[in-house]
């Protein structure tokens, strides 16, 4: 007696063309790839995003790496990245990033590599460190540990929900605050969960939102930093985990855009082009006891 509707999209959505992208490698090798993911390029293709997303791009990466030098390019095909999860949308994709959100992505170039990445990932054996500009001072460390589900309202939105939501899903971040001004800091995130908008949703909900975010921000900064923070101001800037063939230490860093380390260098009190070096020493001291005993297998 049930009923029910079902949406089937055209064939041309469907469609997965190699586009050429601008993508920025951190790492590769013949299993995996991790990229510096800019600002405003969608992960995979997805309703009102059928084309130009990181997928595209990769698509096409690998087909010019599969191509012998001086022959022609050969016909696009479902196999040059895996897809075990079959949805035909999402093949190398193991993990997101928000569209405006920047920094490092893995992706995978083999179906093992795909299936033990997103394993890792779903065991929380993924070493994540954020940046982030937010708004006001928060505490020297704070651990966060709110469930995260959709807004009772909004659909658009997720929201902490305590205790009030059965689609609310267990989320935890540890920040720290390794740079401020009394009005704005530069905070590193430990993400040990991946819940959608998670650090946003968190900081949002703590009173220190990230500045420039138009969904979950506050929309006095955002107004009074608009000619600057122009996107949610947070940076995926590393990863470790275990190489999914080899078992090794796999670590990248991406390095920060020029928006977030122009606000890190202003409030850690460098220049620009020191900002990297300096954040980098900033998030070792913070998180290395947390570091050293993370387990990665």
């Amino acid at each position: 007696g049930d009923s029910l509707k079902v949406w089937l999209r055209a064939e041309r959505e469907l469609s997965l063309v190699p586009e050429p992208l601008p993508l920025e490698v951190l790492l590769e090798d013949e299993h995996v790839v991790v990229l510096n993911k800019q600002a405003g390029l969608v992960v995979h293709p997805a309703p009102g995003h059928w084309s130009g997303t990181l997928v595209h791009g990769l698509l096409h990466r690998m087909l010019l790496q599969r191509t012998a030098p001086g022959s022609a390019p050969a016909s696009p095909s479902s196999d040059l990245l895996p897809d075990v999860s079959g949805s035909g949308l999402r093949p190398g994709v193991v993990h997101r990033l928000d569209r405006f959100t920047t920094g490092a992505i893995v992706a995978a170039k083999t179906a093992r590599a795909q299936r033990q990445l997103m394993a890792a990932f779903a065991a929380r054996r993924v070493w994540k460190v954020y940046l982030a500009v937010c708004v006001g001072e928060p505490h020297t460390r704070a651990v966060i540990d709110a469930p995260i589900g959709r807004h009772t309202t909004d659909r658009l939105r997720m929201a902490v929900r305590r205790g009030d939501g059965a689609d609310a899903r267990e989320a935890l971040s540890v920040v720290h605050r390794i740079a401020t001004d009394g009005r704005l800091s530069l905070v590193a995130v430990l993400l040990r969960t991946g819940r959608t908008h998670q650090i946003r949703v968190h900081l949002a909900d703590a009173g220190h939102p990230v500045l420039g975010d138009p969904l979950y921000g506050d929309a006095n900064w955002n107004r009074l930093e608009a000619r600057t923070a122009r996107r949610p101001l947070l940076h995926a800037r590393e990863l470790r985990l275990a190489h999914p063939h080899s078992g090794e230490l796999l670590h990248a860093v991406a390095p920060a855009p020029d928006d977030l380390a122009a606000y890190g260098a202003r409030l850690a009190g460098v220049s620009p082009d020191r900002f990297d070096a300096w954040a980098r020493e900033a998030t070792d001291a913070v998180l290395a006891e947390a570091r050293d005993s993370f387990e990665y297998c």
